[in-house]
């Protein structure tokens, strides 16, 4: 995390599911392992070991696989 708080890195990890989720940061994605695919409202689904993901998503990740993600998350 930067002294100033606008980026902020982790890891996380899930099992497989489906959740609802409203963006208001763009995040980068690493999947070390498994597999995720988002939809967004009114989009097509997108798969992939590595993925931004728009400020302003608003959809649906499926997690069809155990994941295990580091992320990079620009909140300023």
């Amino acid at each position: 995390q930067l002294p100033d708080e606008s980026i902020m890195t982790g890891t996380w990890r899930a099992t497989p599911g489906k959740l609802r989720a409203t963006y208001k940061y763009h995040e980068f994605v690493y999947l070390i392992e498994g597999l995720i695919a988002i939809t967004p409202e009114n989009g097509e689904t997108v798969t992939g070991d590595a993925f931004t993901v728009e400020g302003d998503f608003v959809g649906t990740w499926n997690i069809l696989e155990p994941v295990y993600k580091r992320f990079l998350l620009k909140v300023k």
